[in-house]
């Protein structure tokens, strides 16, 4: 019997590989009925990159930063969704599911930004964490002395916050047994009673662990002036100036300064332009008690028309209440004594005319209680004293003088007269307090003379008499 097989299929034997080929659709196609028709295919759109960043990318310890990441896909789209993980967690950990990172301790760590869609598609951005390093600063600045017995109002610490929106800083006192302070606004008030070191201290608010330091002494003050420059020395503590004013660290290199007159609170003092010519002209200081401290505020030029066209300005003196300013005028052989409002704003005012001399009117000073002026009248050597509108002028002493100092409750007067040259009296007392010396005034504290050798130098003697104490080289001072 012969036997036949389907005329669409044939049985052959092939190779494996063969098999393999005829296995595949193409291989297979035709083959009995049809097995899937032919029917066409799509493109497929995967992801080509992932990008990373963190911001910010430098941070200092303790403050926080963000990883994002941008998916990019083959069709040029864009989209996000990413788990993140840190390198060195010692130095900042991260929130795998939201980027935010934490920093722990200065480094540096590698940010790795990982899709969700495909696990080998990945970025990195660097993280670099600092130390912390407060920005803020504070500096400040005060006077150097105070007298014991002032309002605290001309008594301010001021303090300079950097690095910070906040600039608010707070006083206070290291010791209070010297100083007392408004924390408010930075106000000192002396003591009545102790004189020392006061160290004002200013914190800043921003940071309490920034401070800024004022050191002040406290007592009682005079200003000498003398071929060194200018000298504050403490009454309370005879010996080295705590504060020592050359010329050239606080004045113009145009403008000298001699015989200086300070004001009650320490604030201004006003002095001789010991470079114009005459000289005419005088210069008030504003001063801390520094040299850095220390500018010209006003100089009052008396050539001009407006101060009435004066020369030979001498001897200036500060009222007590700091208002008005004392000075002596010669034109040729008279003496005249003025006085002008301390800010120059009006024309001096005479209130004396020696008639003309040879001798030169010394030093001419306020009473401490400013209603009166005490005067060299030159030409018969003796003290007068006037009203401080220059009413009524007289003799104050009978004996031959040249300056006389009332203490405050205007009790006592000392002066200078001549014993065998100068010397220092007490009023009623013919006996000579301190021969040999020039009074050149009393301490704050009344408890010593200012007194001058015209050949050695500046002293410091008790009320009570006995050895002076030198504490300047020469040239003549003020209180």
């Amino acid at each position: 019997m012969k036997r036949t097989f389907a005329p669409s299929c044939h049985v052959v034997i092939m190779s494996a590989v063969a098999l393999m080929v005829a296995l595949t659709p193409l291989g297979i196609a035709g083959c009995g009925g049809n097995l899937g028709g032919g029917g066409g295919g799509g493109s497929v759109t995967v992801i080509s990159s992932v990008t990373a960043s963190v911001s910010p990318a430098s941070v200092t310890v303790g403050l926080p930063s963000q990883a994002s990441c941008i998916v990019t896909m083959s069709d040029g789209s864009s989209g996000s969704g990413c788990t993140f993980a840190s390198s060195n967690a010692t130095v900042a950990s991260i929130n795998a599911a939201t980027g935010a990172i934490t920093t722990k301790a200065a480094g540096s760590t590698t940010i790795t930004a990982t899709s969700t869609q495909d696990v080998d598609r990945s970025g990195t951005a660097t993280l670099s964490v600092t130390n912390t390093v407060s920005p803020v600063a504070i500096t400040a600045t005060g006077p150097a002395i105070m007298a014991r017995d002032v309002a605290s109002a001309n008594y301010v610490v001021t303090a300079t916050v950097t690095g910070s929106a906040n600039t608010g800083y707070a006083c206070s006192s290291k010791y209070g047994n010297f100083a007392t302070v408004d924390l408010a606004n930075c106000e000192v008030t002396p003591s009545s009673t102790n004189p020392g070191t006061a160290s004002i201290i200013a914190t800043s608010a921003a940071d309490s662990t920034k401070e800024a330091t004022v050191s002040i002494q406290v007592g009682e003050w005079m200003l000498l002036g003398g071929p060194q420059g200018l000298q504050f020395y403490d009454g309370d503590r005879i010996g080295a100036p705590i504060t020592i004013f050359t010329h050239a660290d606080i004045l113009q290199p145009t403008n000298g300064c001699d015989e200086p007159s300070v004001k009650h609170d320490l604030t201004e003092f006003v002095c001789e332009n010991a470079w114009s010519a005459g000289p005419s002209i005088i210069d008030i200081y504003k001063t801390n008690g520094t040299a850095a401290g220390t500018t010209l505020v006003t100089s009052i030029d008396f050539t001009l028309a407006k101060y009435g066209s004066l020369s030979q300005v001498l001897h200036p003196s500060w009222s007590p209440d700091g208002e008005n300013i004392l000075f002596v005028s010669v034109i040729g052989n008279v003496q005249s004594i003025y006085t002008i409002a301390a800010d120059g704003t009006k024309a001096p005012v005479k209130l004396f005319d020696e008639p003309p001399s040879m001798n030169g009117m010394f030093a001419p000073h306020y009473t401490p209680d400013g209603k009166s002026i005490t005067f060299q009248k030159v030409t018969d050597n003796t003290v007068w004293i006037m009203g401080a509108d220059g009413a009524n002028p007289h003799q104050l002493m009978a004996v031959q003088s040249e300056v006389a100092f009332y203490t405050k409750d205007m009790k006592t007067i000392y002066y200078s007269g001549y014993l065998n040259g100068f010397s220092t009296f007490v009023a009623g007392d013919a006996t000579a307090l301190f021969p040999g010396y020039l009074l050149l005034g009393i301490s704050p504290d009344e408890k010593s003379l200012l007194l001058l050798d015209l050949a050695a130098g500046t002293y410091l003697g008790s009320v009570q008499g006995g050895t002076p104490t030198k504490i300047g080289t020469g040239g003549l001072g003020s209180i």
